[in-house]
């Protein structure tokens, strides 16, 4: 503190001096590990403040001088910015100035290790994509392997007419059941599927397994057409998949289902890269009489113009909505949906209906079909199957 304080008053004397320099005899300070090795004439210590520069070292080199910052420029042009800085005190700073020779000796010093993080990090980052490759290959092999052996198996949850309490459809909800009787829920592997190009097999297994459950619900009833339908999900890239007809055809054929026994639900994982290939195989389901619904619309890609471009008949208000449904808001997104459903005369479902309360606030907006917890939770084929052989009634 004694030296520091002497360097204070040093300092503030010399900057009252006009033009000049004075020699000094000083001390210098502790020199830094790091500038320890490097050559004596590579770096320079200072002491600064008050706009006054004290160069330390050596006296008899001749080092020790006291500038002005004026006169300071001229004399280390070839020295670069500080390198390291310390403070003293508040007003005065311990500064070291190098030379090149610095930076290309510290150059020359890290490199190997520079070059060592760089191969870590290139390494890492191949591991990172192998691992990403491996992981989606690992999981393309399990899906393929799960459709196979009929692991991915459809639930059905009720689609309600409120009004009515009446059953008027089922929305088709995958699910993959382990050897050991796990249940994966669709969010869990579905995205990697539709990522792979598994979702499109899946799709189309899933199209026949539903068809021939329907089939067997009307032989329950000496062969008769249900009065309701059962809506599969259907994902962007399969929606745009022309082989989409074929398969649909040839399972309604084979089964003997009626057309208006099955719905598609175009989801919004992801956007319709080709919108007009898409309208086309609308227009041919269509023309089989198969509805087109817009599944969780107001949450996703689909727009209104897919809308009038797939020729939906529906629109499913996402259950987000539902949540934050407040029926003294007539200003809400699902009052806009509704206004908009009745411009565009297409049907409205709400989707994730949990409490009569929701219930009761849906039917005065005017949605009268509800899916939801409060209603039904999905169920395997099995229990569906359970419940129209005791009521002939589902």
């Amino acid at each position: 503190m004694k030296t520091e304080k002497i360097i204070s008053q040093l300092l503030n004397t010399i900057k009252k001096l006009i033009d000049g320099s004075v020699i000094v005899d000083i001390v210098q300070q502790p020199t830094n590990p790091l500038l320890a090795n490097l050559p004596q004439n590579s770096w320079l210590q200072m002491i600064e403040g008050n706009q006054t520069t004290l160069f330390t070292g050596d006296p008899k080199s001749a080092i020790s001088k006291i500038f002005s910052n004026k006169n300071i420029s001229s004399d280390i042009q070839n020295i670069i910015e500080p390198i390291l800085t310390m403070s003293l005190n508040n007003k005065t700073w311990l500064k070291y100035y190098s030379t090149p020779t610095v930076i290309n000796t510290y150059r020359a010093q890290i490199q190997p290790y520079l070059l060592l993080l760089l191969a870590l990090f290139t390494s890492a980052f191949i591991f990172l994509c192998y691992r990403r490759y491996h992981s989606a290959s690992i999981i393309k092999f399990l899906v393929e392997n799960a459709i196979k052996q009929n692991h991915l198996i459809p639930y059905y949850q009720a689609i309600v007419d409120a009004n009515k309490q009446q059953i008027c459809g089922y929305e088709v909800l995958i699910r993959w059941e382990t050897k050991k009787g796990k249940v994966i829920f669709p969010d869990e592997f579905i995205p990697q599927c539709e990522a792979n190009g598994v979702i499109t097999p899946l799709t189309f297994q899933l199209i026949n397994t539903v068809a021939k459950d329907i089939r067997k619900l009307e032989m329950l009833d000496q062969g008769k057409p249900l009065p309701y339908y059962f809506s599969i999900n259907l994902s962007a890239s399969v929606i745009q998949d022309p082989k989409l007809v074929e398969i649909t055809r040839n399972a309604l054929q084979h089964y003997k289902v009626k057309a208006h026994n099955l719905a598609f639900e175009l989801t919004e994982r992801a956007p319709i890269k080709d919108i007009e290939l898409a309208s086309h195989v609308c227009q041919k389901l269509n023309d089989m009489g198969i509805q087109i619904k817009l599944d969780d619309v107001g949450n996703g890609y689909c727009d209104f113009l897919a809308l009038q471009k797939l020729q939906a008949t529906t629109i499913k208000i996402d259950k987000i909505f539902i949540d934050e449904l407040d029926c003294n808001n007539k200003n809400s997104i699902v009052s806009s949906l509704v206004a908009f459903a009745d411009k565009a005369e297409v049907e409205v479902v709400a989707e994730g209906v949990e409490t009569t309360e929701q219930a009761e606030c849906l039917l005065t907006m005017g949605i009268h079909y509800h899916q939801g917890f409060l209603y039904s939770k999905p169920q395997p084929f099995t229990n569906i199957l359970k419940i129209y052989q005791s009521k002939n009634v589902i």
